[in-house]
Parts: C-alpha cells; sequence; structure tokens
C-alpha cells in the first residue's frame, strides 16, 4: 500500500524532527521552484523541458507528493514571480517598455505556467493579488503603496525596486512613481533603512531573484547569534560593489546563500545572458538602450562605473535636452557610413598645400590604409602611435585604425625624445607615424630604450624621409584586405589611447572605447549644429581629444569642410580664416584673447565667421563679450576631460557669457563637497561630477588611477563650480586638481619636480600654476638647494627647458625657499605656497 502524503495541520502539535522535516522540504520546493522559475524567464517559452529542466520537475513533484499541503502554504509563486521578473526587465529593455506593461507580462507568465502543468488555482492566487498590488500603484500614496506590497507579502520587492529606483537604475519608473518621490518622507526615508525581510524564508529568495535579474551587486548582511549577535556579510557576486544592502535574522542566511549558489551554478548560462543585458543597458542617466545580445561584452564584476554604491537619494542635474537614442557602432563603421551620403563634398583640406579630399575620397582612402595595415600584419588590439602636427591624413589614418580595431595613441609633436620613449614604452606601441620633420626625435626616443628597438624599422612618415615607409605607398593598396570581418565589442574595446595628467600625476594612457567616441559625437552635433555649407578650421591639435572628437568627428559627421593647419601662427591662422570663409570656429582662451586684443585682426574679413567654441580653460565673461562685439560671432563655453571624450556640458545660442552651459543629453551631474563626496545645496560651489557613456574604460595598467577617477560610478573632474538655476547653466570657478593649465596643454606639477629632483643641487621642489594673463597659467618651481649648493635660476630654467616640451617651461620662474611647507603625511600643501607667491626670481 503506497504511503499517504503528509499533512501538515496547523492545529496539531508536531515534535522537533516532524516541523525540521517540514522546513527542510519547503526549501527544498522553494529552490527548485526558483530554477524552473528563472529557465522559464529566460527561455523562449516551450511546453517542452530540457532534460536538465526535468531534473528540477520531477524533484518539484516528488517533493509535494511527500509533503502535499505545501501548495496551500506557499503554492508555485517562487517560479510566478522568477519568471515574471526575468521577463520583465529583459521585456523592458528589449521593447523599452514601461512599468504599465507589468500587467501584460504577468499574465503572459501566468498563462505560460499554466500551459507546463502548474496548478492554475495557484498560479491565479498569486496572480490575482500582484495584479491588485499594480492596479493601485498609479493612484496610491507612499503609505498606501507599502501597506498594499505588506500585505501580499511583497515589501522586499518594493524596497530593492525603490531603491533601485532612488540610485538612478530605474528612471523610467522612477518618473512613473513621481506623485510621492518628492515628499521628504516615504521612499527617501524608507530607502536609508536596512531591509530586514518579514514573511517566511522562502520569500527572501525572491529579493535574490529580482536583483539576480537585474544583474545588481547585492551585499547580504546576517546576525551570527552564536558569535555574540556578530554580524557578517556577502556579497553577489563577489568582490563586487553592492547597490542593495539587505539584512537577515538568524538562520536566514544559510537558506539565501546555499539557493544563491544554486541557482547560480544550475541557470549560470540564463543568468549571464540577463545580467549582461541589464549591464549593459542601463545608461549612466537610468535610462535603457536598445541593445541586441550579440554586441554585449562578456559578463564581468561589476565595476564602480556601472553601479552606485550609494542608496541616498543625490541632487541630479540632467540636461535640457531629451536623451538621445544613441547609435552603438566601431568608431569606423559609424563614419564611414555617414560618408557615404556626402559624396563629392569637400571633407579636408590643407591649408599649406591646399591638398583636398572629398568624402569619396576619403571613404575609399580609409578603406585602402586599412586593408594595408592588415597586410602589414597589424591587428585587432594592436597599438600604432600618431606623432604628428595636424594634416589630413591625420584623420585617414585614425579611422583606418578604428576600422581594423588597431589602437592609436596620439603624442604631442612638440614631446622630448625622452616624453616620446615613456608613451611608446607604456603604451606598447607596434609602429609610428609621423612627419619627416620628426623623425629624428622618434629615432633619439627609439635609441633611449631597448625595449623599443624593434620600431627602428616600423617608421612610416607623411611625406619621405630616408629609412622609413612612406604612408602613401599605404594609400596605393586596392582595398581588398580590409578587415571586414574583424568583430569589435564597440563597449569594450579601445579605439583610441590618448594620454592624459588626470587631476594629478604623471600622464596615463586614457582607455577610450568606440562607444565612448561615437556616442559623444552623437551628444553633442545637435548641439553644435554643423551643416554640409560649414567650413572649420583645424587649429587644435589632433592628438588632443578636443581637437580629436569635437573638432575632426564632430565636423566629418555631419558633412562640413575641415581645413587643417600645422600649428598656430598668427597671419597664417587669420589667412586661413579669410580665405576659407570659415563658418565655425573651435579654439582654446588664448586664441580668443589673440581675437579680441590683436591689431591684425582688424586686417582681415572674418565676416562669415558666426559660431566659435572654446574649451579647454576657462574663459572669462568680460572677453567672452568683448570678442563678440568685435567679430560680431557668438562665442560659447564647453567643458570637459580627456577621460570623457571629452564633451560634457555645452552652452547653448543665445549664449551665457562666463558658464560652460548645460549638460549634453544623455549625461548626469552632481555637485559635491570634495571631502565628504555629499551633494552641496543648489548653487554652491562643490566639485563637478559626472557620469554617461563618454566616460572612459579606464586608464592603460592603473587601477588605483582608475578608482581614483571614477568613485561610486562618479568620474570626479578635479573642478569646482556651481550650477546656476536661474540660467540653467554650469560655472566654473576653481580647480581642485593640482594640473596647472598654459594655453590649453596641461602641465603635470608631478611631472616637473620628478624632473628636478633629478638636478645635482636641488634637494627639494614644489611647482604650483602662477596666474598669468596670456597663458591661463604658468609653472612657478620652489626650489630648496642642497647643502654648499650654488645654482642659480636661470640655471634651473635652462635645465628644464632642456628636457620638456615648449609649454612645461618655467614660465613664472623660480624661488628659492628653506622648507617646502607639507602635510604629516608628505602633501605638498600647494596652498600655502599659492598664498604667499612672492615675486619670482
Amino acid at each position: 500500500m503506497a504511503e499517504k502524503p503528509f499533512q501538515f495541520d496547523p492545529e496539531k502539535n508536531y515534535d522537533e524532527q516532524t516541523l525540521a522535516q517540514q522546513s527542510e522540504i519547503e526549501k527544498e520546493i522553494a529552490s527548485s521552484q526558483a530554477i524552473i522559475g528563472s529557465r522559464i524567464g529566460f527561455d523562449e517559452f516551450s511546453a517542452e523541458y530540457s532534460e536538465e529542466d526535468q531534473i528540477y520537475l520531477h524533484k518539484l513533484q516528488d517533493l509535494k507528493n511527500r509533503f502535499s499541503c505545501v501548495r496551500k502554504v506557499r503554492g508555485d509563486g517562487n517560479c510566478f514571480y522568477r519568471a515574471f521578473g526575468f521577463r520583465y526587465f529583459e521585456t523592458l529593455v528589449e521593447d523599452k517598455t514601461d512599468f504599465k506593461r507589468f500587467k501584460d507580462i504577468a499574465q503572459k507568465t501566468r498563462d505560460d505556467l499554466v500551459k507546463l502543468g502548474f496548478p492554475e488555482f495557484t498560479i491565479d492566487d498569486f496572480h490575482e493579488n500582484f495584479m491588485d498590488v499594480v492596479n493601485k500603484l498609479e493612484s496610491c500614496t507612499v503609505d498606501d503603496l507599502l501597506q498594499t506590497f505588506n500585505d501580499q507579502g511583497l515589501s522586499d520587492y518594493l524596497v530593492v525596486f525603490l531603491r533601485l529606483v532612488v540610485s538612478g537604475h530605474l528612471q523610467k519608473e522612477a518618473d512613473f512613481f513621481s506623485n510621492f518621490i518628492e515628499g521628504e518622507r516615504g521612499i527617501k526615508e524608507f530607502c536609508n533603512q536596512e531591509v530586514e525581510p518579514m514573511g517566511k524564508e522562502s520569500d527572501h529568495i525572491q529579493i535574490i531573484a529580482l536583483t539576480a535579474a537585474l544583474g545588481v551587486p547585492v551585499r547580504v548582511e546576517y546576525m551570527d547569534r552564536g558569535e555574540g549577535d556578530q554580524c557578517n556579510h556577502h556579497h553577489f557576486p563577489e568582490d563586487s560593489n553592492p547597490v542593495v544592502t539587505l539584512l537577515y535574522r538568524p538562520g536566514h542566511y544559510d537558506i539565501l546563500f546555499k539557493q544563491f549558489k544554486m541557482s547560480s551554478v544550475k541557470t549560470m548560462k540564463h543568468l549571464e545572458r540577463g545580467t549582461q543585458f541589464l549591464l549593459k543597458s542601463i545608461k549612466p542617466s537610468g535610462t535603457l538602450r536598445n541593445r541586441t545580445p550579440g554586441r554585449l561584452r562578456p559578463l564581468a564584476p561589476c565595476s564602480s562605473r556601472q553601479f552606485s554604491s550609494s542608496t541616498a537619494l543625490h541632487k541630479i542635474y540632467k540636461s535640457r535636452f531629451e536623451d538621445i537614442q544613441l547609435e552603438q557602432k566601431p568608431l569606423g563603421q559609424f563614419m564611414l557610413e555617414k560618408f557615404e551620403k556626402f559624396g563629392d563634398r569637400v571633407a579636408l583640406v590643407d591649408f599649406l598645400t591646399d591638398r583636398k579630399y572629398t568624402y569619396a575620397q576619403l571613404r575609399s582612402s580609409v578603406v585602402k590604409v586599412a586593408s594595408a595595415l592588415t597586410r602589414l600584419g597589424y591587428k585587432k588590439g594592436d597599438v600604432i602611435s600618431i606623432h604628428s602636427v595636424n594634416i589630413p591624413e591625420f584623420s585617414i589614418l585614425l579611422l583606418a585604425a578604428a576600422s581594423a580595431g588597431i589602437i592609436v595613441t596620439t603624442s604631442n609633436p612638440a614631446y622630448t625624445a625622452g616624453e616620446l620613449s615613456r608613451q611608446l614604452e607604456h603604451s606598447n606601441a607596434k609602429a609610428v607615424f609621423t612627419i619627416p620633420q620628426l623623425v629624428p626625435v622618434i629615432r633619439d626616443a627609439i635609441d633611449s630604450s631597448d625595449s623599443l628597438k624593434e620600431l627602428a624599422n616600423k617608421i612610416t612618415v607623411f611625406g619621405e624621409s630616408e629609412g622609413c615607409r612612406p604612408f602613401s605607398t599605404l594609400m596605393q593598396d586596392d582595398g581588398k584586405a580590409f578587415p571586414e570581418n574583424t568583430t569589435i565589442n564597440p563597449l569594450d574595446d579601445v579605439c583610441v589611447l590618448p594620454y592624459s595628467s588626470g587631476t594629478t600625476g604623471l600622464p596615463k594612457g586614457v582607455m577610450l572605447t568606440h562607444d565612448n567616441i561615437v556616442a559623444n559625437v552623437q551628444q553633442f552635433r545637435k548641439l553644435l549644429k554643423v551643416t554640409e555649407d560649414d567650413t572649420s578650421l583645424g587649429i587644435l591639435p589632433f592628438f588632443h581629444i578636443y581637437g580629436m572628437c569635437p573638432v575632426m568627428m564632430g565636423v566629418l559627421v555631419d558633412g562640413g569642410k575641415l581645413v587643417t593647419l600645422p600649428k598656430f601662427d598668427p597671419e597664417m591662422f587669420l589667412k586661413a580664416l579669410d580665405s576659407h570663409k570659415v563658418t565655425q570656429l573651435h579654439i582654446v582662451p588664448p586664441i580668443v584673447l589673440f581675437l579680441g586684443k590683436h591689431p591684425m585682426v582688424s586686417n582681415f574679413d572674418l565676416s562669415n565667421l558666426n559660431t566659435i567654441t572654446s574649451g579647454a580653460a576657462p574663459l572669462g565673461e568680460g572677453l567672452t563679450n568683448e570678442v563678440m562685439t568685435r567679430l560680431k560671432a557668438v562665442i560659447r563655453q564647453g567643458y570637459g576631460l580627456t577621460e570623457t571624450s571629452p564633451v560634457t556640458h555645452l552652452d547653448v545660442i543665445p549664449p551665457n557669457p562666463g558658464s560652460i552651459g548645460c549638460v549634453i543629453p544623455n549625461t548626469l551631474c552632481r555637485v559635491v563637497n570634495a571631502e565628504t563626496d555629499e551633494d552641496v545645496a543648489e548653487g554652491e560651489v562643490g566639485e563637478i561630477c559626472v557620469k554617461g557613456p563618454q566616460v572612459m574604460k579606464g586608464y592603460l595598467n592603473n587601477q588605483k588611477a582608475t578608482d581614483e577617477m571614477i568613485k561610486n560610478g562618479w568620474l570626479h573632474t578635479g573642478d569646482i563650480g556651481h550650477y546656476d538655476k536661474e540660467r540653467d547653466v554650469f560655472v566654473i570657478t576653481d580647480r581642485l586638481k593640482e594640473l596647472i593649465k598654459y594655453k590649453g596643454n596641461q602641465v603635470a606639477p608631478a611631472e616637473l619636480e620628478d624632473l628636478l629632483l633629478q638636478h645635482p643641487a636641488v634637494q627639494d621642489v614644489a611647482v604650483i600654476g602662477l596666474p598669468d594673463e596670456d597663458g591661463g597659467e604658468v609653472p612657478l618651481a620652489y626650489i630648496v638647494k642642497k647643502p654648499n649648493q650654488e645654482v642659480s635660476a636661470h640655471d634651473i630654467m635652462s635645465f628644464v627647458e632642456g628636457n620638456v616640451a615648449h609649454y612645461k617651461r618655467l614660465r613664472g620662474g623660480v624661488e628659492f625657499i628653506d622648507q617646502i611647507p607639507k602635510s604629516p603625511s608628505g602633501k605638498i600643501l600647494r596652498r600655502i605656497l599659492r598664498e604667499s607667491l612672492p615675486k619670482p626670481v
């Protein structure tokens, strides 16, 4: 005779062994239900289970037969909620649905489970309760919402969900809940509390299910009563920065740990898919991109860039403009597709030689050079160096390399051999492309390091130079080896590697992905408003991200004409503006000053110039108005960093003189206390922090510097400013960082200090920026001489001049002092030096 299923009677007193059996079976059922639910949630619906699914289905049925009353206790809710949760968030990504689609997806999930043989009445119970919650959402207050969720045993879901809303991960849902987010209490108060789930242990698994579906890192804390109430914790996934912290009572943690580990092992393939969807689909603005699985980077530990560990309600500033649907393509493909429609229009002109490329010729040249690079053996992931002034071929090579997945590192043509050598070594460059005039410096750089010897026969010149490959030979390729089959992941694969000092320190390789560059071009292009009738002058160096992205890419993406100049020469600059009837101009403040003050400007016709964009350093309101009056052209400021590809802010037309304008689309901004990282009140000054798709992947081989720059998902710019609510713009007032900017060029005090300490007469040194009307700032060195050593200021300045690029020279002079002021930790107190600022020698 078959054994009769155990029937649990709540009125009866059972012994501990029986109760333990009940608890264990309940845990087993919860685990099996959750696993089956996750599979249903991720798989295409099928009435047939896979072989692996059958194991869990049979296990589930066996458990139910042994413990039949479990249906009345928990039913099949784990399956429903797990399947529903995964389906909803995946659908949100793919179809850009909103919160109101909950009903449709819940109904579909319920129908599918019934088809699979799950008891209809049980699913209906859960479905009915859930619909009751959903139907009340649109008009409920905070208290109503909390009570409704508590009544249905869903308080844990609400806490996790609202924390994700508040931290910016579900922006559409945040907007949907706006009727009660605005209050002082409610979500903000509720979410700042720790979560201690109430209800049965199997409920807690659903929180893990929801956060796993979202791909959100979780910190689970639990009280170990056996260790004096010691609080222990575990992160899921391991080594992640958690967004949500969950607090469990004694005994619950083991269940969660076992369930999560079991689920993550048995459904890893599906969990990876879902996690990838959400990790890569959540933009920093909190909204969702429409991405396809084929373009997602492999599942990796969550980084600080992807998630903020803070659950507080931040004061986040958004663009006044609507976010845009961003194309996500490799840079080469993105630009070449745009070139097709411009045909025989002139794209690039070299001012000195009048050498021209139409868009059709530009596209053809990019294909040929990409093919030639492939034939030469360069492949995806290799690094090549462009060490050159501005010429049309710079653009061709950059886009050709990008098309082949080759990384381009750019360097300042003013670099000394030592400076160039350091960058070539650090970037692991496989080849150098340059102009004939710079070949001697490159050879000196190569000769200075044994690790660079292989580069000696891998120098290609734009022109002719003995022992070097002419770039023209690459242009003569037939294009048939164009690497069409090279797979480039825009989100993960590095495209360009410019070097920046960041906020402090020596130059670091900034890893900008294809998506960083392509996203930023799309973000600012509608604000720049370049048309096919516009002509722009490429006076800003292409090796710098400002010249590379807003100027080069920003003009070419919309069919404008770009005239290149190798360097700034006042007369040549004005002739180019006049003869080519330049309409749009990107420059830096020293050139703005030249246009406003120099008498030579009046000798040229600049009447076609209608828009000037200034960046790289602050531009004062007075000078802005003066130049606009003189030239009858609009002047506006932009703002950004190499680490942000570079644009994060841009002024509009009509401009707001003295400001950097508003946040560009798809970008978020905060103003924080630099010491506490807490948001300052509106209008107060603080450090500008940004988040967006243009934020770098990180610094090459320097995770420490990356973590210092990007904290809790926000890039800290090192610039001090405030939000002007009346004008809806931001104003930069100072720099937190120590970096000196001379005429838009970055000068790292640490680099000069390191050099000066090599001088035999120097014991200690500190370098600061001295305000300068023409250059913005110039380096000033404070020197502590070694005992019994005699050295003059001229000696020190000459020593520096012989070892660095011209813009790093000690134009601020040298001051000899007895001691460098330092903090107890040894940090130079530059503030004290700035306050004293004795007259330099």
